[in-house]
């Protein structure tokens, strides 16, 4: 049971309509970014062109994809996991991969304030948050 993480390529299209699916289930609760993507071709543009990420993964439990995790430019962390995969330890799996693979001396949480889950999480995880 072994959780992984899996470099975005924008010109494999399985990657690109995961994450459009992903990018779907969300509600504006879970979403603090992309929110000028309203179908597809905005999607594949972000992808291309417009994301302000730094470095950006699919997350994969047991070969499937589950989720995705990101650091922008100023160490911002944003992960989302699909409502289905959430409870089994992979979001504190994939930020610890993500930290390895990208050592910074500080990080932020990139959270929509109305996400009291997704800040629970990050306090537990780093300490104090602000």
């Amino acid at each position: 049971m072994k959780t992984s993480l899996l470099f975005v390529n924008p010109a494999i299209d399985s990657q690109a309509k995961f994450l459009y699916e992903l990018l779907n289930k969300r509600t504006s609760k879970n979403n603090i970014s992309n929110r000028t993507i309203k179908n597809w071709k905005d999607h594949l543009n972000f992808i291309d062109y417009n994301n302000p990420f730094s470095d950006w993964y699919i997350i994969e439990k047991n070969q499937q994809w589950v989720g995705s995790i990101y650091l922008t430019q100023r160490n911002e962390i944003g992960i989302y996991i699909a409502e289905e995969f959430r409870g089994e330890g992979i979001g504190k799996d994939a930020v610890k991969l993500l930290i390895e693979k990208h050592p910074r001396r500080f990080y932020y949480s990139n959270v929509n304030p109305d996400n009291e889950d997704l800040k629970k999480f990050f306090q537990k995880f780093f300490g104090k948050t602000n």
